[in-house]
């Protein structure tokens, strides 16, 4: 290892800002926070930026949101009215499918009867003729 590899009390961290400082010559020292605060950037402004900010945009997008607000309650309505008729349609389905197990049912009862009283005039007529 030779003498020349090792550093001997050098900080690398302080001399190069030192020397930065030196070069460019500038004290600021004299200088108070407020004179080294860059100004605020304006606020960009767009096309659309512009139009909001003008008075009759902005009544023009309120009369957007209200009348956004209007067809809201509007739809709002219809779907309100449809889900009634959709329910008043379920309910009459529901009332005819009824109706018509009924009627298939009294039909099956009064042929069951109609069946057993076949099945005991077979049966009276083979025992008279059995007689």
């Amino acid at each position: 290892m030779r003498k020349d590899d090792v550093f001997v009390n050098v900080d690398p961290i302080e001399d190069p800002v030192e020397e930065l400082l030196t070069k460019q010559g500038t004290d600021w020292s004299s200088c108070t926070p407020a004179q080294l605060r860059t100004p605020k950037s304006c606020e960009l402004m767009s096309h659309e930026n512009r139009k909001i900010r003008s008075g009759s945009s902005k009544k023009s997008a309120k009369d957007k949101i209200t009348v956004w607000a209007q067809s809201k309650v509007h739809l709002a309505k219809i779907q309100k009215n449809c889900f009634l008729e959709e329910h008043k349609i379920k309910l009459k389905i529901m009332e005819d499918k009824a109706k018509k197990e009924m009627e298939i049912m009294e039909k099956e009862s009064r042929l069951r009867i109609e069946i057993l009283e076949l099945q005991k005039q077979n049966l009276l007529s083979e025992l008279s003729f059995s007689s």
